[in-house]
Formats: C-alpha cells, structure tokens, sequence
C-alpha cells in the first residue's frame, strides 16, 4: 500500500503552492528554473541588475538559512540549485520562504530600476529533484554554462549577468550592497530629510559545496569545474561553428541593446 502524502509523518515536507503540492526532501538537492514573465529580457547584463540578485540572494539567506549550491541568471530567467539544511519542519519551511522574499526583493529592485509595474516572474518554477550526485553536477553545469549554449558569450567568464563562476571556481570574494529601507523609515526617512545612501550595507553570499564534493580541497573543486567548463564551452563553440552561427563578443555583450518585444 502507498503511504498518502498527508500522512503526518509526511504532512511536514509537503507544501501547497498554487495548488500543486511540492515536496520538499532534504536529502535532495533542488533544480529550480524561474522564468520572467512573457519571457522579457529583465535579466541581461547590467551592474545593477547583477548587484540586486546578489544582494537579493544573500539577505534571503540571511533570514531563511538554505544551501546555495548555484545561483546563475540568462536573459530572461534564472536557475539555482538550493535544499534545506536539515530535515526539520523549520528547514523545509525556510527553503520555501527563501524562494518567496528572493523573488519578491528582486522584483521591486527590477521595478523601481526599470520604471516598471506588473509581475516580474512567471507564475510558478519548474523544479526538479536531482537524485544522485551525477544529476546534481548535470544540473549545475547546465545552469553555469547557460549563456555560452544560448550564444550570449563564448566563455562564461566573459558573461556580464550574474553567475556563481567567479566566486566558485576563481575564488573571488564578491560583496553586494542594498539600502536598509527599514532603518531608513525608523530613522525618519523622507521627514528626517535623511538619504538613503546614509543606510547603504554591504552583504556577502556563501555558495555551499556540491554533494560528492566535500572531500576535495578548495584548488580541487575549482579544477574540476574549470576543466568541465572548457570542454563544454568547447562543445558549444563547435556547435555553433556547424549551424553558422557566432557568440557575442565580450564588448558586445555590454553595449548591444537586448530588446524584448515585451519589454518596457
């Protein structure tokens, strides 16, 4: 007999969300892929942009603690790789906060930036479990490499988005900064005549190891992922070779202007 999803020794790890119930595993690493919505390029390479999803990421952390393994953004969505840090009730309810105050803190930082109203996102993510460690890594050079498949740059390195590499594989020590709006408005804001700028913080985002992966030393793992990533850079490169078609270039990825027909 199958045992029934409200059971309550699995009441705890099912969660409704726009009426289809998702399951939350902790021993489970979770491939998720947000779109934005109509497919409007919100996400293309721009400063503030790549700022807001790391300020973004990290002060959801901050406040729903949650295992990072990949955060990467193309164009027009966005992929990460999270799961709880434990089993507990309290994990699995904070991987489901986390995913909710991220995307909402992006989408009014890309609405105010952008003069924009309306949904950001698309109405709901497309999750997938990875099983094993195999699937994991599939799923994390799938996400990391994203750009250079789509044709947006020939190496990762170059891509002007937001992208876990630099921080992952070349060891940099990336920060982001946000404004404190809630000290600013306990301080008085508008009425205080105090800027804003007053309450700038500068936050951090801590990208956890991959399953499998614990036992390798920091040069190992970023070896590993360099190597991966030129043999598939490679890959694509080739690809695009025999259909005729070119990468941008790193310049052009940072003055050609992306036009979505949807976007405003």
């Amino acid at each position: 007999m199958r045992p029934c999803l409200f059971w309550p020794q699995f009441r705890r790890k099912v969660f409704k969300m726009g009426m289809h119930p998702r399951w939350v595993r902790s021993d489970l690493v979770t491939s998720t892929t947000q779109r934005t919505v109509d497919r409007q390029f919100l996400f293309k390479p721009d400063p503030f942009i790549r700022n807001l999803i790391g300020a973004s990421a990290a002060r959801a952390l901050a406040k729903f603690p949650v295992l990072i393994y990949w955060l990467e953004t193309n164009i027009n969505h966005e992929q990460a790789g999270i799961a709880p840090v434990d089993d507990s009730p309290a994990a699995a309810t904070n991987l489901v906060r986390f995913k909710q105050l991220f995307h909402r803190l992006v989408a009014q930082g890309v609405n105010d930036y952008l003069d924009r109203e309306g949904a950001v996102f698309s109405s709901r993510s497309r999750d997938v479990h990875c099983v094993d460690n195999e699937s994991v890594e599939d799923r994390y050079f799938y996400a990391l490499l994203n750009p250079v498949k789509d044709g947006l740059c020939d190496r990762i390195r170059h891509w002007g988005g937001f992208s876990s590499y630099a921080s992952v594989c070349e060891g940099r020590h990336e920060t982001y900064t946000y404004i404190d709006l809630t000290a600013w408005h306990h301080a008085g804001g508008k009425r205080a005549k105090i800027p804003k700028k007053a309450f700038e913080k500068t936050i951090s985002l801590q990208f956890s190891v991959l399953p499998g992966w614990e036992s390798l030393t920091l040069s190992q793992r970023q070896t590993r992922i360099r190597r991966r990533v030129r043999e598939l850079e490679a890959q694509y490169r080739a690809e695009r070779e025999a259909a005729g078609r070119f990468a941008m270039t790193r310049s052009e990825e940072h003055t050609s202007e992306l036009q979505s027909p949807n976007t405003i």
